[in-house]
């Protein structure tokens, strides 16, 4: 039997055994947190929470001249904390059972960040409107960068449910592949890998656009 790869190995296991639902919650989740800072009901600015494409490129017009970019700045640059924190509290390599305590340390920890935020957007705006605006967003995008390195660690680059560019492209690229091996009449669309990888990535997708729509 060959010897499957971890990223193979994950695949197969957390579909077969419906963890791919978990990654999914995790998508909804950082659908709800992203849509609602673009909406700015969080801090009151539309911007991004999770959306490190977009601030990014509003810092790079910034750069050149435009106005608007200080704020996005500081939501990447704690996205970039909170993905750091990650890098330094969970292990390298793939998803590992007997790590499951310092999975939960790390999604009790985002949680906290985003009821740390929701207060700071509640109580912050009355008080210190300067912390008001600023707090929650810096909050909400540091759980989310925070959320993606757990994701991104235990699944060695599977699953990423924070942005769904990588997603969308992945779904791309396994449908076109399926089409092209259709075409040439070979036996089978998907290896087994490639359909876990399409299911896995189609709840992330669902989940997030379900989250942005709750």
């Amino acid at each position: 039997v060959a010897r499957l790869r971890p990223r193979e190995s994950f695949l197969l296991s957390s579909t077969a055994g419906g963890a791919g639902g978990v990654w999914g919650l995790l998508a909804l989740a950082a659908g709800v947190v992203n849509a609602a800072c673009l909406l700015g009901a969080v801090g009151g600015s539309a911007t991004g929470g999770s959306h490190v494409t977009g601030s990014s490129t509003k810092l790079g017009m910034a750069l050149a001249g435009a106005r608007g970019g200080g704020l996005p700045t500081l939501g990447v640059l704690a996205y970039f904390a909170g993905a750091a924190a990650g890098g330094a509290a969970l292990p390298s390599g793939a998803f590992d059972r007997a790590n499951l305590p310092r999975y939960g340390r790390v999604l009790v920890s985002c949680a906290a960040l985003l009821v740390a935020a929701s207060a700071a957007n509640v109580l912050g705006v009355a008080a210190w409107p300067m912390l008001g605006g600023l707090a929650p967003l810096l909050l909400a995008a540091a759980s989310c960068g925070l959320q993606n390195a757990l994701a991104t660690t235990a699944t060695t680059c599977v699953v990423r449910p924070t942005h769904m560019t990588g997603v969308t492209t992945d779904l791309g690229i396994l449908a076109g592949r399926a089409l092209s091996r259709v075409a040439r009449r070979m036996p089978e669309a998907l290896t087994e890998f490639e359909q876990g990888r399409f299911r896995v990535l189609t709840v992330l997708y669902s989940g997030f656009v379900l989250g942005c729509a709750g």
